[in-house]
């Protein structure tokens, strides 16, 4: 589990009569703190909640030997990170592939790889 922080440096002639400012505004960052679980082939990072929701499964699409995404579940919601930038067209295309031996409906695969392209208009990014 990796945790981001921030540090806050303040010097004591700057604190004289607003110490219960800062210790307040201290606190409200702290609320903010993001803890991130690291997927361990790839080293991407995922956030441990998300809308919510908490991270329960990690996994990684190969392709031979080259990591091209991972992705996180959380309940019934997906975050797919890629290792490397891809164009929308060949990302929609090589999930469409991958999908066609495990559903044998084509109109529901050529709806999902029209989906990714209007999703992905600019590609997926690293």
């Amino acid at each position: 589990v990796t945790l981001r922080a921030l540090a806050i440096t303040c010097h004591p002639a700057t604190m004289r009569g607003s110490f219960g400012f800062s210790v307040g505004f201290v606190l409200s960052l702290l609320g903010s703190v993001v803890f991130a679980i690291k997927e361990p082939r790839t080293g991407i990072n995922f956030p441990d909640k998300m809308k919510g929701s908490s991270l329960s499964k990690l996994g990684v699409r190969t392709k031979g030997p080259i990591k091209v995404y991972a992705v996180g579940q959380y309940d019934e919601s997906f975050l797919l990170k890629m290792s490397y930038s891809i164009g929308a067209e060949k990302m929609s295309s090589a999930l469409a592939d991958a999908l066609k031996p495990r559903c044998k409906d084509s109109g529901a695969i050529t709806e999902f790889k029209d989906m990714m392209l209007k999703g992905l208009p600019d590609g997926a990014k690293k």
